[in-house]
């Protein structure tokens, strides 16, 4: 203290006591205008023990206000390790029954953290309360986050979610898209890769277990998985089957807009003698022409004759027909007398009560026939050259089959 009157030296009172209430105890509108000593009330004992303690009584305002030019609050954090829960040095540390520390901006940041090797920000929820380590929100048209690395040598993950529960149907990434009219093509998870130099990934799922690498559900008319490519040799959905793994199952039907091309085909059911055991396959039919086949067994009348009658769109549908006619428990010299005319045709030369098989074939000639012809040879172009498509079959490596240097083991 100072003895009254303002003369003479200071003296340390014993003991110490603290400052009273008096206005602008404590004042100071320039830089290091006030600097308190650190042992103002000698060691910290709660929570780092503040050098200096402002209350607000009020039922508004703030216990301490700052502005400047670049920050209205400088902390200095140091090593505050004994005294939880800040066990990590902080420049500013907020504790609050709804807000820890706050910070608002007209259009810069609200709440910056920077550093040269730790964490640019932390959050952390403690005990097993339900709260949200880290909250982001905008009332304007721009992004809720955005996270980036602007090192381009980085092998760092931009943003790394872990969740440790062991319970069923949790998610490391849930993405949900709130409102029920949203616009077309509206993504609750979205992923792009830009490079062109590579076998890029827009979205990459992996499971260890007997689950789904990726997983999509739709209801209504929509669709659970799309996939679409826009490349010359692009593939909308590739898949890869190895160690007798399957490339693509389907439960249910499949229709195809466009040429099914294959290396064979089969059916392959439950074997009807032992279905429980057994399967049985067959080979599907392989023709150059897209053909359509049409076969039956007809009685022939009193003059050997019969009209065979075929469906109404048989003639808007095929062209170029082929006849096979074969005698059951007899011969004759069955022919076809009037080719196929107003979507029948008719066969003569045979016995009354005669039965006779036949098969008829066409080729198509629809629209989508003409207009996509098979192309019984063709030459392989771009990436294509020099691969296979059954590599292992002419004693070269897998990896030179077609689709496998874009693939990812």
């Amino acid at each position: 203290m100072r003895p009254a009157g303002g003369g003479g030296d200071y003296s340390t009172l014993s003991p110490r006591q603290r400052v009273g209430d008096t206005p602008n105890a404590r004042h100071a509108n320039f830089a290091s205008g006030l600097r308190l000593p650190i042992d103002a009330y000698g060691t910290p004992t709660i929570m780092g023990g503040p050098v200096l303690s402002v209350t607000n009584l009020g039922l508004s305002g703030y216990a301490v206000r700052g502005e400047a030019p670049h920050g209205g609050v400088l902390g200095l954090g140091g090593d505050y390790a004994p005294y939880p829960p800040i066990n990590t040095p902080a420049g500013v540390f907020g504790v609050g029954e709804s807000v820890g520390a706050g910070g608002s901006s007209g259009s810069g940041s609200g709440v910056f953290g920077n550093t040269n090797s730790g964490f640019g920000g932390e959050f952390t929820v403690n005990g097993v309360n339900s709260g949200i380590a880290r909250w982001a929100h905008t009332a304007g048209t721009g992004a809720g986050a955005l996270i980036e690395i602007a090192n381009t040598s980085s092998f760092a993950d931009a943003l790394t979610v872990r969740h440790a529960s062991t319970q069923a149907s949790i998610y490391a990434v849930h993405g949900v898209i709130e409102n029920p009219s949203a616009g077309a093509n509206s993504a609750a998870v979205r992923g792009e890769n830009f490079s062109t130099s590579g076998a890029g990934i827009g979205v990459w799922g992996s499971q260890n277990g007997s689950g789904w690498g990726v997983y999509g559900v739709a209801s209504g008319a929509g669709r659970g998985v799309f996939g679409s490519a826009t490349g010359g040799n692009g593939a909308g959905v590739y898949g890869r089957g190895v160690n007798f793994a399957w490339a693509g199952y389907f439960d249910g039907n499949v229709h195809v807009q466009g040429t099914l091309s294959k290396s064979a085909g089969s059916f392959k059911i439950d074997h009807p003698l032992d279905p429980t055991n057994k399967y049985l396959s067959h080979s599907f039919v392989e023709s150059p022409d897209m053909k359509n086949i049409y076969d039956g067994v007809v009685a022939l009348d009193d003059d050997g004759r019969a009209v065979v009658t075929l469906p109404d769109y048989f003639q808007a549908l095929n062209q170029d027909f082929r006849y096979q006619l074969t005698c059951i428990g007899g011969y004759a010299q069955v022919y076809i007398e009037h080719e196929v005319s107003n979507s029948s045709f008719s066969i003569a030369g045979g016995t009354p009560g005669l039965r006779v098989s036949w098969q008829l074939t066409g080729i198509r000639k629809d629209v989508y026939a003409r207009e996509n012809p098979v192309i019984v040879e063709q030459e392989k172009s771009g990436d294509e050259r020099g691969r296979y498509l059954y590599p292992e079959g002419f004693g070269a490596d897998p990896d030179e089959g077609i689709g496998r240097a874009a693939s990812r083991n």
